[in-house]
Parts: C-alpha cells; structure tokens; sequence
C-alpha cells in the first residue's frame, strides 16, 4: 500500500469518527431535549389534573347549593311582588303635591296595607315597630357617637341616615310590615327622621325648663324622669289605640 493510500485511509477514518461523534452528541442532545418535553408534559398533565379537581369540587359545590336552595324553598311558595308603594298625595293649588304625614295618618296607611285594615290585628305589630324606631336611634348614637340632643338630623351625614333608615326597613319584616315596599323609603325615613327630631326637640327644651316645671313638661310628652331619653313612649301606637277606642 502506497503512503498516498494510506493517508487516504486514515483520513477516511477520521471522517467516520468525527461523523460518528457528531451523531451521538446529537443522539444525546436530542434525548435530553426528549426527556425535558417528557417532565413538562408530567408537569402539564399534573396541573391538568389539579385544574380538572378544582372544577369537579366548585360543581359539587354549586350542587350542593342548589339543592339546599331548592329544600329551603319548597316549604313556601314564592310570594307576590306587590307594587311599589308610593306615598299618598294631596291636591294643593291644582297640583298633586306630597301628602303631609303624621303618627295617625301613617299608622292607618300601614293598617290599611299590611293588615287590610284590622286595627286589632295590627296594635301588636305597631308597637314592636315604634320599639325598632327606638333602636335604630340608640344605634346611632352607640356606634357612631352622635347625642340626639346636640345633632338634628338634617346633620346626621347621609350614610348614616341611609344606614338607619334600611336598618328599620329590614326589621319591620319581621313585624309582617314591608316598609321597604315603599317608593325611595318615604315610610321609613319619615319615621326616623321625626322621631330623632322629636327627641332633639325635647332635650333642647328640658335643658331651657327650670326643674320645677319640668314634670308637667314630662308628663305632658308622656314622659318621665326614669324614661330613657332614646326610648320614649310612641305616639304610634297611642294614636293608633285612640282610633281603635273611637
């Protein structure tokens, strides 16, 4: 063999070796890169099976829902939406103006309304509502620091207005009374609002009686000097007896 041939060979050999290197370090990045598609796919799958749980355990959920849903309201039949309740009005100079509320007037409105005017079936509801009335003051003063004696109303700032007035609209409910029924809650707001001047009105003026008058005073507005001032005896309800009695 020729040293020219030999060459040949060797180079040849040489070829197969670096062809045979490249190969496999291509083999193996190519193993690698398979294996790294394999752990995301594991990862993928694993997230999938978690996503896939998540949604089983909000559809057993929203299940169970509906089904607490559905016993809680199959022994009552779903009610009648009455109609707004608007408040009553009165023509004055041929005009449809808002009619002026007083504790009669709106005690027969709410007998009228909610218990077809049984005077007799409504005292009970009547009262335990002028008693909310009490509460709601006293919770303002309690939570928000405000003495009726010192704040009238029209200052209370309006959220706390709002606030107390659907706090009475949410408890008369429970009385068979459905001040919420009313258009922009003029029940309700009345109520609170005349009660709180009410009480401003007559602390004002207690504070300007000397105290030897002030008994008759009491005893005029129905109170007395063991009454709390954030629980006096409504004329609600007393009105609403003088028209039962009449």
């Amino acid at each position: 063999m020729t040293t020219r041939t030999t060459r040949h060979v060797y180079n040849l050999v040489d070829t197969v070796k670096d062809t045979t290197n490249r190969t496999e370090n291509e083999a193996l990045a190519l193993t690698r890169r398979i294996e790294h598609i394999a752990d995301n796919f594991v990862s993928i799958n694993q997230r999938l099976v978690f996503v896939m749980d998540a949604v089983q355990e909000l559809r057993d959920l929203y299940n169970d829902n509906s089904q607490v849903n559905e016993q809680q309201e199959t022994p009552t039949p779903p009610q009648e939406r009455r109609e707004v309740w608007r408040r009553p009005t009165e023509i004055t100079h041929n005009r449809a103006t808002a009619i002026r509320l007083t504790m009669p007037l709106l005690s027969q409105l709410i007998v009228d309304r909610f218990f077809n005017g049984d005077d007799a079936a409504a005292l009970s509801p009547l009262t335990n509502l002028a008693l909310s009335v009490d509460q709601v003051l006293a919770n303002i003063q309690t939570n928000h620091n405000i003495n009726v004696g010192q704040v009238p109303w029209g200052r209370i700032p309006f959220p706390i207005q709002h606030e107390s007035i659907r706090e009475l609209e949410k408890a008369s409910h429970a009385f068979g009374i459905g001040l919420d029924e009313c258009d922009q809650s003029w029940a309700a707001k009345w109520l609170v609002g005349y009660k709180w001047g009410y009480l401003y009105q007559y602390i004002r003026m207690r504070k300007n009686t000397p105290r030897a008058q002030r008994a008759s005073t009491d005893e005029a507005l129905d109170l007395g000097e063991n009454n709390n001032n954030s629980t006096i005896c409504s004329s609600f309800t007393r009105s609403h007896r003088n028209r039962m009695g009449s």
